[in-house]
C-alpha cells in the first residue's frame, strides 16, 4: 500500500465509526482508532495479520465479507457476522483505486458495533459516503469539478457557513484569494488524478475573513469528484511557531545531551517530536505526533498503570511524574525493549498547557550496570571459595599430617599386640576413626581442588549404570529412583571415583530433602550446547568456553529451597540438616570446578530441586566421521542444505544437531511444537529437511506438519519418535512423509534418512 494512502487514511482516525483497510490478499494495512478502543486491542496485534486469522478462522469461507467483497468486485455491505475483525457489527465495504484505476483493497466501515442492531431504515438508502460524511468528527465534503456537492456539519462549522451556502458554489471561497485558488488547483489537482489521494497543509479562509491553517487529505472517488478531509490545524502551527521562535535553544539542548525532546498534550497526544526522538524509537515525526504516546512507546503489561495515572491526573490534575527522573522500559517501533530515563515537565505554548518530555536511551548504562553486578557477583563468590578453599586445604594438609601419626602408631601397636589381647578391639576402632577422618579430609581437599584425579575417558551413562545398584541402596526405600540414561552421549575426561562420589553426594542430598513422607528422585544423561549465557548462570562458571558439555542431572520432589539458602549450598560445613557435616555439596561443587566442569541448582520451596552437572567433551571426542558410512558422499553436500531439529528433548536436538554440524550441515532447532512452527514461517524457503518429534508440548507433530505443508506444500519431513514405525507411519499415511527415524537412532541412520529425503521428488 503506498504511503500516500495511509498518511490519507490519518485523517479516518477522527471518524465516529470504527474503520479499517484489508488488502486483496485479506491482510490488515490500517485501522482507525475507533476500532481499536471498540475492540479493545493495539495495532500490533492485528496489522499485516490476515482478517481470517484474527477472527479464529484457518482460511477465508463463504461467509467471509471480505472475501465477498473481492470476488464481487464491488461494494458490499452485510449484516452482523463473526467472520468481521468487530463480530458484534454491521460493515459496508468499499473500493479504492490508485491513480491507474487499479483496486488496492476495500475500506470496512463498521455501524452500531456496540449500540444495538443495525437499522436500514437509519440510512434512507444513502450510500456509504454520505453516512461517513455526517458522521465524522473533521470537515469533509464532496467536490466534483472544483465546485461543492454535498459537505457535513462540521465542514460548515469549520468556514462559518450554512451548508445551504455553499451547496454548488466554487471552492475559490474558502481560499484566501483567487491567486491562491488558481495555484492550489494546477499543483494539487493533477497529483490527486494521478496517484489517486494526496495530503498537503493549506492557509484557508473563514466566512469572516480570519485565515486559519488547515490540513487535507484529499481522495479521488470519480472522475474529477474528490472527496476532501480538513482538520483546523491552527493550534498545532502555533505551536510550531512557538518552538521555532526557541529553535536554537533546543537545537543546543539536543545537540549537548543527545536526548529526544517530545511534547505533549494534556490527552497524552504528541505535538512535537525531535528527530532524536526518531533515532531512538524508529517513528517519524509524522507517524508520531498526533499519536498517543502510551500506545506508541509502552509495553502492553505497562499501559494500564499509565492510563489509571493519566485517568487521576485528569481528575486533581497532579501528575506524579511530572518534575521527576523516571526509569522505565520502552518499546521501540521494531518491538526492541529498550530502557530511558524521562523527566516530565509543564509548559505553556501560545497559553495552552503542554507537557514536556526529555527522554534519554539509557539501554546501555542499563546492561552495562547489570554486567557489573553479575561480575561483582561472581568475584564475592570466587573470592569466598577461593578463601574457603585455602582454609579447607590447609586444615586438610595438616590434619592428614596428624592422622597419618595416629593411624601408624596404631597399626604398629595392632602388629605387637597378640591375637587374644583385649585391647586390639580398641586399636582396631582407633584405626577405623582414622579412616574415617582421612576420608573427610579427601573431601576437604576435593573442595579446595586439590584432590588426586586420575582421568579416564569414559562415558557417563555407562558409569552410572555399574554403579546402579550401589545408588539404589543410597536412598530411602520410600523413595523411588528412575534412571532415564542416554548412552548416544559424547565421552568425557573424568576421574570415574570422583564423579561417583559427585552422584553419590546429589542422590543423598535428594534423598534427605524428600525425608520420610517418599517421592522420586531422577537420575538423567545428556549432552548439551552451553552458550556464554547459560554459563553465566552457573555455580560457578569460571569464564568457561561456550561449547558442548554432557552433564548428569539429579531432579528430586523434596522439600525445595527458597533462594537464600541456594545461595549457601555449597559453602564448606553448611547444613540445613539436624545432622551432617554440610561437606557434601561443597566437596562436589570442588570436584566438578577441578574438571572444568560447572553446576546449576533449579529450585523452588516446596516443589524440588533439580542439579545438573556438567562436564566439558572430551577433547577430539566427538564422532568419528569415518565409523559413520550413509551412502555415498552425503558430506560433500553438507555444506549447502539446512535441516530443522524438532524435539522437546534437549539431549535429542543437541546430538543431532553435532552429528549434522560435524558433516557441514546448518542446523535449526525448535524445543516444541509452536517454537517448530514459528520458525518454519520464517526460515521455510532455507529449510531442506525437517527432523520432527512426534510427540511435543504445545501443538503435536500431526498438527506441525499440518501447519508446514500449509506454509510449503513441498516440505521434506522425516518422522521421529520412541513408538513403532507401524504405529507413527499409519496416522501419516497418505501424507507424503519422506521417512521415519526409530529413536534412540544412529548418526549413521540420521545422516542416510536425511539423505533419502533429499533424493527424493
Amino acid at each position: 500500500m503506498d504511503a500516500g494512502y495511509l498518511e490519507g487514511f490519518r485523517i479516518l482516525d477522527l471518524v465516529a465509526y470504527p474503520a479499517a483497510f484489508l488488502g486483496l490478499d485479506y491482510k490488515v494495512i490500517w485501522v482507525n482508532r475507533a476500532l481499536l478502543e471498540a475492540a479493545n486491542i493495539i495495532p500490533e496485534h492485528v496489522l499485516g495479520r490476515p482478517c481470517f486469522e484474527i477472527c479464529g478462522k484457518g482460511k477465508p469461507d463463504g461467509g467471509c465479507p471480505h472475501r465477498k467483497f473481492i470476488l464481487g468486485g464491488r461494494a458490499v455491505a452485510v449484516a452482523k457476522s463473526d467472520r468481521c475483525l468487530s463480530r458484534k457489527a454491521n460493515v459496508i465495504i468499499s473500493s479504492l483505486h490508485n491513480g491507474d484505476g487499479l483496486p488496492q483493497g476495500g475500506l470496512h466501515i463498521y455501524f452500531d458495533c456496540y449500540r444495538g442492531c443495525f437499522d436500514d431504515s437509519k440510512t434512507d438508502g444513502r450510500d456509504l459516503r454520505e453516512i461517513m460524511l455526517e458522521n465524522a468528527a473533521v470537515g469533509i465534503v464532496l467536490v466534483k469539478d472544483r465546485k461543492v456537492v454535498s459537505a457535513n456539519r462540521y465542514f460548515g462549522d469549520l468556514f462559518g457557513y450554512n451548508l445551504s451556502e455553499i451547496s454548488g458554489r466554487e471552492t475559490e471561497i474558502f481560499f484566501p484569494s483567487s491567486d491562491d485558488f488558481r495555484r492550489f488547483g494546477e499543483a494539487v489537482y493533477p497529483r490527486v488524478r494521478q496517484e489517486g489521494h494526496v495530503s498537503i497543509e493549506q492557509f484557508m479562509r473563514h466566512k469572516s475573513g480570519r485565515l486559519f491553517w488547515c490540513r487535507l487529505a484529499g481522495q479521488s472517488v470519480g472522475p474529477d469528484e474528490i472527496v476532501w478531509a480538513l482538520e483546523d490545524i491552527s493550534v498545532q502551527k502555533e505551536i510550531e511557531t512557538e518552538l521555532a521562535r526557541s529553535e536554537e535553544k533546543f537545537r543546543a539542548i539536543s545537540c549537548m545531551a543527545s536526548d529526544a525532546i517530545v511534547l505533549m498534550d494534556m490527552d497524552g497526544k504528541v505535538a512535537y517530536w525531535n528527530s532524536t526522538a526518531q533515532k531512538v524509537f524508529g517513528y517519524s515525526s509524522a507517524e508520531a505526533v498526533g499519536r498517543d504516546l502510551h500506545t506508541m512507546l509502552l509495553p502492553d503489561e505497562q499501559i494500564p498503570a499509565y492510563i489509571q495515572a493519566h485517568k487521576r491526573f485528569k481528575e486533581t490534575g497532579i501528575s506524579k511524574f511530572e518534575n521527576k527522573l523516571v526509569e522505565f522500559a520502552a518499546k521501540k517501533k521494531d518491538g526492541e525493549r529498550i530502557f530511558v530515563e524521562v523527566s516530565f515537565s509543564s509548559v505553556k505554548i501560545g497559553g495552552k498547557p503542554f507537557f514536556l518530555g526529555i527522554i534519554r536511551d539509557i539501554t546501555v548504562k542499563k546492561k552495562e550496570e547489570e554486567r557489573r553486578k553479575r561480575l561483582d557477583v561472581k568475584l564475592r563468590q570466587a573470592q569466598k571459595i577461593e578463601s574457603l578453599g585455602i582454609l579447607a586445604g590447609g586444615v586438610a594438609h595438616d590434619f592428614n599430617n596428624l592422622l597419618m601419626g595416629v593411624l601408624g602408631y596404631a597399626e604398629i601397636a595392632l602388629l605387637k599386640l597378640t591375637k587374644e589381647s583385649p585391647a586390639r578391639p580398641a586399636i582396631q576402632n582407633i584405626i577405623e576413626a582414622a579412616q574415617k577422618g582421612a576420608e573427610l579430609s579427601s573431601q576437604m581437599l576435593s573442595y579446595a581442588g586439590r584432590g588426586v584425579f586420575q582421568l579416564e575417558t569414559v562415558n557417563l551413562a555407562k558409569l552410572i549404570e555399574e554403579t546402579a545398584h550401589l545408588l539404589q541402596s543410597m536412598v530411602s526405600r520410600k523413595v523411588v529412583l528412575k534412571l532415564d540414561l542416554n548412552y548416544d552421549i559424547p565421552p568425557v575426561n573424568v576421574d570415574p571415583t570422583q564423579v561417583r562420589q559427585v552422584l553419590m553426594n546429589l542422590l543423598i542430598n535428594a534423598s534427605e530433602a524428600i525425608g520420610e513422607r517418599g517421592g522420586l528422585i531422577s537420575v538423567s544423561t545428556g549432552v548439551m550446547h552451553a552458550d556464554r549465557a547459560y554459563l553465566s548462570e552457573t555455580y560457578l562458571d569460571d569464564d568457561l568456553k561456550e561449547g558442548y558439555y554432557t552433564y548428569i542431572e539429579v531432579s528430586d520432589t523434596g522439600c525445595g529451597m527458597d533462594s537464600e539458602t541456594v545461595k549457601k549450598i555449597f559453602d564448606p560445613f553448611f547444613t540445613t540438616k539436624f545432622q551432617g557435616r554440610g561437606l557434601g555439596l561443597a566437596a562436589s561443587l570442588g570436584i566438578i570446578r577441578a574438571h572444568r566442569g560447572a553446576i546449576k541448582v533449579y529450585s523452588e520451596l516446596g516443589k524440588g530441586s533439580t542439579f545438573k552437572a556438567l562436564f566439558p567433551c572430551a577433547q577430539g571426542a566427538f564422532y568419528d566421521k569415518r565409523e559413520i558410512k550413509p551412502a555415498d558422499s552425503l558430506e560433500a553436500v553438507g555444506n549447502n542444505i539446512t535441516v530443522m531439529v524438532a524435539d522437546d528433548e534437549e539431549s535429542v536436538r543437541t546430538i543431532a544437531r553435532m552429528v549434522l554440524e560435524e558433516f557441514g550441515f546448518k542446523v535449526i532447532t525448535a524445543k516444541d511444537g509452536m517454537d517448530a512452527v514459528e520458525k518454519f514461517k520464517k526460515y521455510h524457503d532455507r529449510i531442506d529437511v525437517v527432523i520432527l518429534d512426534l510427540i511435543m508440548p504445545h501443538l503435536s507433530g500431526d498438527e506441525v506438519y499440518r501447519e508446514m505443508r500449509r506454509i510449503s506444500p513441498d516440505v521434506k519431513v522425516v518422522l521421529s519418535s520412541g513408538y513403532s514405525e507401524r504405529d507413527v507411519i499409519s496416522r501419516f499415511a497418505g501424507k507424503k512423509v519422506m521417512g521415519f527415524l526409530q529413536k534412540p537412532f544412529k548418526s549413521s541412520e540420521l545422516l542416510s534418512k536425511i539423505k533419502e529425503a533429499l533424493n527424493t521428488k
